[in-house]
């Protein structure tokens, strides 16, 4: 029989999650089928069951395994009944039933191995496949199931512990004559195979490394030497920056090897960056593609690569980087001290990334892929290397890195560069000596707008470079089915685009607000079942309008100043203290005792208040705002939990909490914590609400858990919004177990900000060489959340919304700084001119209630429709 022409295939998680994508994945085989190619495929898990699998072996050490496997086997059938394959639970019952008996074992024991480790997390690939395979026979398409266990295979060496050995494990990647052999004999048109899952010299189950499914379809093209090899994915390929976070960045069309390997090791998720090596030596092209539009080019890479001006291919961050800085003058002209210390990394089993010397000095980071990083290791490595010098952790930190192949071709542009670091921290610098990379050291609350405006200044002016592909929002405002017209129609404005422009006739700059909107929005939320209240977090925005809608609708309120409770009464004379939680940080001593005296809700977020004022509050009823110990959403100045947060008691204060209740007899009727704004993630309120219930157990008069806000939006045409009903599903799971409390939620942004646009004039145009401004009426005085944090907001030109041709500009305001805009590198309509009205999306919370009249600029003011 005549050897086959192969074509590898991986799909990640995303991509094999739906019936709508295995209809793709066959389409794809078919195709590739018709041009002469066997397909291969490599399958990663359902989206998310490998995190679901890694929660299931740390319940199961605590005994509490029950619900996570039960979540387990209930996605995975309901994925069986989305696919119509009958007798599911027949196929997977040995899967469902080790992993009950893995999981009971754990629970007895209280002690993990690797090992087992390793065999839990292999069920997420094994099951998939096996419903995968079981559909494509269904199909009528003749395929093989290979066990990637047989595949790939392991080898010991002395370098790799016991928990790397089989967590990481190293399988051979070399031509295999006899597999090839094998697989040319074997009948099926169609191959499938686990990805991130291999075996032992003992015949036991090893991982590649989370991500490793890449890896796992690198090490089997190379086996049997493919001709091609496709990763496929949510994204179309690698970009110039990370492209949830910089929407701007363009695709990158075309890379070699060694640039691809670099951008995967300094940060891009999308590759894993080991699985070039293999692809490098045996010479085989990889594609990078786009699940959702198969018929995109997305990014090849291979040897050859055509030239480009480009001296930086990307400007990526890697964050939760940690430095090790090691002090002593003893190493100067000392024979071993480097063998010293760097023996001390391995017996802890560390991996070193960069490393910069001085006489007296080495300073280290810790590969963030390669490391298990915890503080329990990280001290006892520090306590072994004070024999050798003077040890310093510094970190998490974020690994800011410019790419390019040259990169010291970039020398003379430096000096634009480093004023981006003007009064930013940096820790260290690095160039690597493979002329691929400069590294910065950065704090990494700094990290994201140090990003934003490297990849201005590397980027922005670069108009068409065969390198560059689509910038990500335009390829989400370029499909097949829809224009950029037909995209924006589906936003409220689109449909009152004239009634808006005549509104700014007269004007430079205004808010308009869509009262129908925050309805929408608050009933959205109000069938929440295990909800009992909504408190509107009135910071967000204070129209008067839009308070009265909320009252009238039954919302309470959340406010975190007195001012912002007179503004209540002002407009609600009667409304009952009840129906307002005040929950003030840091505030005046008065606030607290005028809360009290009218009967507020008061919440405590400080021990100090108790400690320094507890009499004030002696046979009150509060709520205490505790710390769950980390933070999440879009900015780290948004985050409003962890050590670095000023808000809420830290946990660890729980013993003296109690004291001081006891002693100023303070009855604690409600625990509240917030993590943070703009989360999308369901899961953050059911685990806030898991520990505040749990907290609870210590308070004997709590009925009430405010679960905060933070409800995020798609501030991008290519986020996905937040999960009403799967945050609803979550929620009822834990009421149903905590049955005697009340679960409160107090939305600010969630409500408002879709509700409301900024309309802005443009007043200049401008070009410096290939980089365009344009200038508009109002800038960071009306809207201070792009400069402040970063945040991106759509914009487009209300005036030529039809447009089909674009110009790439940077919009500004009119303040005197630099910070003072809007947006970089947006795509608008190439006919733009002054004039022209200038729609900024989803302004309607956190823009009018943070302007200033900064440069005695008055800020935009309101109008609600």
């Amino acid at each position: 029989m005549e050897p086959r022409s192969w074509v590898v295939l991986k799909f990640g998680g995303t991509s094999v999650s739906s019936k709508e994508r295995w209809e793709t994945i066959l389409d794809v085989c078919r195709k590739h089928k018709q041009c002469g190619f066997t397909p291969f495929l490599v399958c990663s898990a359902l989206s998310g069951i490998s995190n679901e699998l890694e929660k299931l072996k740390e319940l199961s050490l605590k005994g509490d395994f029950g619900s996570t496997l039960d979540s387990i086997k209930t996605r995975h059938l309901k994925f069986a009944k989305e696919l119509e394959i009958e007798k599911a639970e027949e196929l997977l019952k040995n899967y469902f039933e080790e992993l009950e008996n893995l999981a009971l074992g754990l629970s007895l024991l209280h002690v993990s191995a690797p090992s087992v480790e390793a065999r839990i997390l292999s069920f997420g690939e094994k099951m998939l496949t096996i419903l995968a395979h079981q559909w494509l026979i269904q199909k009528g398409v003749s395929t093989a199931l290979l066990e990637s266990e047989k595949l790939l295979k392991s080898s010991s060496r002395l370098d790799q512990n016991e928990c790397q050995s089989y967590l990481s494990a190293i399988c051979d990647g070399h031509y295999d004559e006899n597999l090839c052999h094998l697989l040319s004999h074997l009948p099926e048109e169609i191959f499938l195979t686990q990805g991130f899952v291999g075996s032992n010299e003992k015949g036991e189950t090893v991982l590649l490394g989370r991500g490793g499914s890449d890896l796992s379809a690198a090490l089997i093209a190379s086996k049997i030497k493919a001709d091609k090899i496709e990763i496929w994915s949510d994204v179309p390929g690698l970009f110039t920056s990370n492209p949830r976070h910089i929407p701007t960045a363009r695709l990158l069309g075309h890379l070699d090897y060694e640039e691809a390997q670099e951008i995967s090791f300094c940060g891009a998720k999308v590759l894993h960056p080991k699985c070039l090596e293999p692809l490098k030596k045996s010479s085989i092209p990889l594609e990078l593609k786009w699940t959702e539009r198969p018929e995109y080019e997305g990014t090849l890479i291979n040897h050859s690569v055509e030239n480009s001006p480009l001296k930086v291919k990307a400007v990526i961050a890697k964050k939760g980087v940690y430095i090790i800085s090691m002090d002593s003058v003893e190493m100067w002209q000392t024979s071993g001290f480097l063998a010293d210390v760097f023996h001390s990394f391995k017996k802890y089993g560390l991996s070193v990334d960069l490393v910069a010397t001085s006489q007296s000095n080495v300073t280290v980071t810790l590969d963030v892929l390669a490391n298990t990083l915890n503080e329990y290791i990280l001290e006892k490595l520090l306590v072994c290397l004070s024999q050798f010098c003077s040890p310093k952790k510094i970190g998490p930190c974020a690994m800011i890195s410019l790419v390019g192949k040259k990169i010291k071709t970039f020398f003379p542009e430096l000096g634009t560069v480093l004023k981006t670091f003007k009064e930013k921290k940096c820790f260290l610098m690095t160039q690597a000596s493979s002329d691929l990379n400069f590294s910065f050291l950065v704090s990494e609350e700094d990290a994201d707008k140090i990003v934003e405006e490297l990849h201005t200044i590397c980027f922005g002016a670069v108009s068409n470079d065969s390198l560059l592909g689509e910038s990500w929002q335009d390829l989400y405002h370029k499909t097949e089915e829809d224009s950029r017209k037909s995209f924006y129609s589906s936003y409220w404005w689109h449909k009152k685009s004239r009634d808006l422009s005549l509104l700014m006739k007269e004007k430079d700059c205004l808010y308009v607000y869509n009262k129908e909107i925050v309805r929408q929005k608050f009933s959205s939320l109000k069938k929440l079942r295990a909800v009992s209240r909504i408190n509107y977090a009135m910071k967000a925005n204070h129209n008067d309008e839009i308070l009265k809608l909320l009252y009238d609708e039954g919302s309470s309120f959340d406010c975190v100043s007195m001012d912002e409770v007179l503004c209540l009464k002002r407009l609600f004379p009667d409304i009952l203290p009840s129906r307002i939680v005040f929950t003030p940080n840091f505030a005046p001593l008065r606030e607290y005792k005028e809360a009290l005296k009218f009967g507020y809700i008061l919440t405590i977020d400080n021990l100090y208040l108790l400690e320094k004022h507890g009499e004030i509050f002696s046979g009150k009823e509060v709520f205490l705002r505790f710390d769950p110990g980390s933070g999440r959403g879009h900015h780290q100045y948004v985050q409003t939990a962890g050590k670095k947060s000023k808000f809420g008691i830290s946990f660890a204060s729980l013993g003296e909490v109690h004291r001081l209740i006891k002693k100023h007899d303070i009855r604690v009727s409600g625990l509240h914590a917030h993590t943070g704004s703009g989360i999308l993630d369901p899961e953050n309120w059911k685990e806030t609400a898991v520990f505040l219930a749990e907290l609870a157990k210590e308070f004997e008069q709590v009925r009430f858990i405010n679960l905060g806000g933070g409800f995020g939006i798609a501030d991008n045409s290519f986020q996905k919004p937040l999960d009403i009903k799967k945050l609803d599903e979550l929620l009822s799971q834990v009421s149903s177990v905590y049955k005697t409390l009340q679960f409160w939620v107090e939305p600010g942004r969630f409500l408002v900000a879709e509700a409301g646009v900024l309309l802005l004039k443009v007043t200049q145009l401008k070009k410096k060489e290939d980089k365009n401004f344009v200038g508009v009426a109002s800038g960071m005085n009306s809207l201070m959340r792009p400069s402040l944090y970063g945040a991106y907001h759509e914009i487009v030109n209300l005036d030529r919304l039809d447009a089909s041709e674009f110009l790439r500009a940077d919009v500004v305001g009119p303040i005197c700084e630099s910070a003072d805009v809007l947006g970089y590198d947006r795509s608008l309509a190439k006919e733009t001119s002054e004039g022209d009205v200038l729609l900024v999306n989803n302004a309607g919370a956190y823009g009018r209630v943070m302007a200033s009249y900064y440069n005695q600029r008055e800020p935009a003011q309101e109008f609600v429709l």
